[in-house]
């Protein structure tokens, strides 16, 4: 049989302790040391009139969104207690003074992409649909499969809605040239030596022709004529020879680099309170 560890027993004393020191700081006006004492109290021995009051300091610290979760909370918690209302009257207030953000991805978002706000993930549910937040500084980061991250940071103010278009950041693959496009590079390549080839060719066996102009007459030719004819020849061949083939080489390396293509391959390295008169009534007990 496995066992389960058992849990640690609530420290009564200390956490009502907490929550008077955490009362005493609220009537002063400590609104952060009362949060601290109230979420102390309520670690050790939890209550729903801890999270009432724990709703209270937030709201006077204006942060509604996280009032509302402890008003929420208590008011689920306290059944048929008279505070309940209590919890209701302050959700209704602070309702119009909440922030909320809108997530969505931006269309043509890349397959897999996944979004963090604050640091906690967002589920697919989640993304469209106004969250009630705390104003102040957030930060979503929006990530995919093969794509760099994308941190996006927005300062929301009190009592104002926002939707945010977000996506991953640019693709972190590479492009790399396929054995058939790299060959269709070399094949090309030798086509225009070839091509280059002919034209020189074509070049002397033209020039040549003007030396057997100059040393024949009437087909009769002397030796430099006759060294030219035969020279006029031999490059005339050349030349037809080397246009043939550099024109074969360069249509062939266009082909495999055209039908070789780019090759993806992924890259090494791939941001207001009650009065209280009313209030004191129902934030005075833990329980």
């Amino acid at each position: 049989m496995v066992s389960t560890p058992a849990r640690a027993a609530p420290d009564e004393a200390s956490a009502e302790a907490h929550f008077r020191a955490g009362r005493a700081a609220l009537a002063r006006g400590d609104h952060a040391e009362a949060c601290a004492r109230f979420t102390e109290s309520q670690r050790l021995d939890p209550a729903p009139g801890t999270l009432l009051n724990l709703g209270e300091c937030k709201q006077r610290l204006g942060l509604f969104a996280s009032a509302w979760e402890h008003y929420s909370a208590a008011a689920a918690l306290l059944g048929g207690d008279p505070r309940k209302e209590l919890a209701k009257q302050k959700l209704m207030e602070i309702e119009p003074q909440m922030s909320r953000l809108t997530l969505v991805l931006a269309p043509g978002a890349p397959r897999g992409s996944t979004v963090v706000r604050d640091g906690a993930p967002l589920v697919e549910a989640a993304l469209g649909v106004a969250a009630r937040l705390d104003r102040g500084e957030h930060h979503i980061v929006v990530s995919a499969p093969g794509h760099a991250p994308r941190t996006f940071t927005l300062d929301l103010p009190t009592a104002e809605s926002r939707t945010l278009l977000v996506e991953p950041g640019p693709s972190t693959v590479v492009q790399s040239k396929s054995p058939l496009r790299t060959v269709g590079v070399i094949v090309g390549a030798a086509g225009l030596a070839g091509l280059g080839v002919g034209i020189a060719a074509g070049v002397l066996t033209i020039q040549r022709k003007s030396a057997v102009d100059a040393h024949c007459i009437e087909q009769r030719c002397d030796a430099e004529g006759l060294r030219a004819a035969s020279q006029g020849r031999t490059w005339s061949t050349v030349s037809t020879v080397a246009f043939a083939a550099g024109l074969a080489g360069l249509g062939a390396g266009v082909v495999m680099v055209v039908v070789g293509g780019p090759v993806a391959k992924p890259s090494a390295a791939m941001s207001a309170s009650l009065g209280l008169d009313r209030a004191e009534i129902g934030l005075a007990g833990r329980f």
